[in-house]
């Protein structure tokens, strides 16, 4: 009998070690571990100077048409601004690409918005572009957004 209970505590102290061995931890930025996850974002880890988020949010509404793009608002746009894109179509149905941002957006349909936020982590001038084919003038479709 002393046999059984002594084989029956060593299984449940292997089973607890194996348990508590195979438990979702990480490790996190200190080098401790941690029973949650570290999201750690993917953006911007090759620039030698990270982006700082400066918290003001910029409203930039655009309108697509068949077959070109209008800016609503003028806004200017800093490094570290959050922008909000405000997408409407007033003919035909389209999207908006800004690859740089990896921003899609789309299909908007005649009448109907859709909205992305987004960080400007990069200063530069950047090209957005129709990302639904709507037609002959489809290609035609671009314009740019910049960033200081």
């Amino acid at each position: 009998m002393k046999i059984l209970n002594a084989l029956f505590i060593g299984i449940l102290f292997t089973v607890l070690i194996l348990a508590t061995a195979c438990t979702n931890s990480t490790v996190n930025n200190s080098g401790t571990a941690s029973g949650t996850e570290n999201i750690v974002p993917t953006a911007n880890t090759s620039s030698s100077t990270p982006s700082t988020n400066t918290g003001v949010v910029k409203e930039l509404r655009i309108e697509a048409f068949n077959f070109g793009f209008k800016v609503l608002n003028d806004v200017q746009i800093n490094k570290g601004d959050t922008v909000r894109i405000i997408l409407t179509s007033s003919s035909g149905t389209h999207g908006l690409s800004i690859p740089d941002f990896n921003i899609n957006i789309g299909p908007v349909s005649v009448g109907e918005t859709k909205t992305v936020d987004f960080i400007a982590d990069k200063s530069g001038t950047f090209t957005y572009f129709c990302n639904v084919p709507c037609g002959s003038g489809h290609r035609s479709m671009k314009s740019t957004i910049t960033v200081i």
